[in-house]
């Protein structure tokens, strides 16, 4: 005799119950609950897993949450791996507790979940909590990618190194030789380029790396620049568009690479180089070494020197220079090269489109058949990364648009909201506030916007700020900030810098001097506190 449906109905939830509670549920399909159709059915790890591989995260978590709370271990497991990858406000955190959770019982989370920790600024726990973390990965089971990660950490934030392992880490990484800490290794020769050998180091990895690290394409072209040699340039760019048109370049390096092979100047900091503004006399015009900077008049109250100035939060480190051999050559731009990479950028999705138009805004005689505003305020609207900064940049340059300073601050204010472009929109924002293009000038805002960019990192508005307190542009002069600004400014190698740092040094006191050596230290203090090495 059949069984009754009532009968069929209590034996499948029987199954299904049992089978979920011990740890082997029921795979279902999607969409198609075991017992009624339609319905979710019970949690069920199998499809869960397949719906966290497949991207549909509120499908995963509805299967893994359940499970994960009743302590299967492998839901646990599964639930950290999603939450690390979900683009979700909580998920960082939600991550983090669960892989906590599966630690004791799986060690080799140590190195994910120390990469959670270190993500967005991190605090000085989180940072001893993932330096652990990857210690024992390493020591205990010599995981590269911990190995790896203590070298980005330690690049990252030098005083972390506080055990003083990071010259043996090194050692034992170049000793390696394998690709996770190689690409790391290149970071670090990267930025350090006044070490001795690291130049060389660098560029030796780059030729036998260059599959795996395409930045190391910049690196390469700007040295071969700088000694003249036009036909290796042009072969790696050759090379760098058939790789871009193949996907295996990423649009991003493509329009560095762009940018170092037209500038005809500045090459350490060519991503970092700000437009010029022709009314401003520090950007184009070199100052008079022969003419002393004002002496101090009156009282400055408003003092930078600890002044508590919190800088803008961004996801990636600050700019480094690329090292490389000094020139031995006039650096001899290559505008059909770079014009061949934007319009290839041009030929892509809106994201490199954008990429395309901030080289072209940075650099106005490419591609003059394209109409930047329209592209950028396209990208804008569709939330493009750095969309809001070029167009800031499009308004306050006026070579393919006409100069617009009130439309320029409010992209810039937009753009100074976005993790990713918040340093650089402040040093323009700083700019827009020194310039008086805004109607008039307004030092209080000059100074905050660039001494918060300053601080984060860029070194343009340390220039900026040595010519604001220097000139006594609609603020009191003060030649002891002005040097300890120009110190840390001459790092970018440009004339008007350097020549304003020599005479600077040549115009003030021994006992000036020295209490401007005494504010940079305090200075230096201020940025290490906020993980900014200067």
């Amino acid at each position: 005799m059949r069984p009754s449906g009532a009968v069929r109905y209590f034996v499948a939830l029987l199954l299904a119950t049992s089978s979920a509670v011990a740890g082997t549920p029921v795979p279902l399909k999607q969409g198609t609950g075991l017992i009624i159709s339609g319905a979710a059915g019970l949690p069920d790890l199998a499809r869960g897993e397949q719906a966290a591989a497949e991207g549909r995260h509120e499908d995963a978590e509805r299967d893994l949450l359940p499970l994960a709370e009743r302590g299967y271990l492998a839901a646990q497991f599964g639930l950290a791996k999603l939450y690390g990858g979900w683009e979700r406000p909580d998920a960082a955190d939600k991550a983090i507790r669960w892989y906590r959770v599966v630690l004791p019982k799986m060690p080799t989370v140590q190195v994910p979940l120390a990469r959670l920790l270190l993500r967005d600024m991190p605090s000085p726990a989180a940072r001893n909590d993932a330096e652990q973390l990857m210690r024992k990965a390493w020591t205990q089971r010599e995981e590269i990618e911990a190995l790896a990660g203590l070298l980005k950490l330690y690049r990252e934030y030098p005083d972390q190194d506080r055990g003083h392992h990071f010259a043996a880490d090194v050692a034992k990484a170049e000793r390696l030789d394998r690709a996770e800490t190689n690409l790391a290794l290149l970071s670090w020769y990267r930025a350090t380029p006044r070490i001795e050998g690291h130049p060389e180091r660098l560029l030796a990895l780059c030729r036998k790396t260059l599959n795996l690290a395409p930045e190391c394409y910049v690196d390469l072209a700007t040295t071969a620049r700088n000694h003249g040699d036009r036909p290796t340039v042009r072969r790696l760019g050759g090379t760098l568009l058939s790789q871009l048109r193949a996907g295996v370049v990423p649009a991003t390096v493509a329009a560095s690479f762009a940018r170092s092979v037209i500038s005809d100047s500045n090459p350490d900091l060519i991503d970092e180089a700000p437009l010029v503004l022709a009314d401003l006399p520090e950007d184009n015009t070199p100052p008079d070494t022969n003419a002393a900077p004002p002496a101090t008049q009156g009282s400055c109250p408003e003092a930078p020197i600890n002044w508590t100035l919190t800088p803008p939060a961004a996801n990636a480190p600050p700019a480094t220079t690329t090292a490389r051999a000094p020139a031995s050559a006039p650096l001899i731009p290559e505008p059909e090269l770079a014009d061949a990479i934007v319009h290839r950028l041009l030929d892509g999705p809106l994201p490199m489109q954008v990429l395309a138009a901030g080289i072209i805004v940075r650099f106005p005689s490419l591609a003059p058949e394209v109409p930047l505003e329209p592209l950028l305020l396209a990208g804008r609207k569709q939330g493009v990364d750095d969309a809001a900064l070029y167009l800031g940049q499009l308004y306050i340059g006026g070579q393919r648009a006409l100069r617009q300073p009130a439309m320029a601050r409010e992209a810039f204010e937009a753009a100074a909201q976005q993790p990713m472009t918040a340093v650089t929109a402040e040093y323009y924002l700083g700019r827009l506030y020194q310039s008086g293009y805004l109607d008039e000038v307004d030092p209080q805002q000059a100074r905050d916007h660039l001494l918060r960019a300053a601080r984060a990192g860029y070194i343009s508005a340390d220039a900026a700020l040595a010519h604001l307190y220097s000139s006594g542009k609609g603020v009191c002069p003060n030649r002891r900030y002005a040097y300890v600004f120009a110190r840390l400014g001459a790092q970018d190698g440009t004339a008007p810098a350097l020549a304003l740092l020599e005479n600077l040094r040549k115009a003030l006191t021994p006992d000036e001097l020295r209490v401007g050596d005494a504010l940079l230290r305090e200075e230096l203090a201020a940025r290490a506190a906020t993980g900014v090495a200067s």
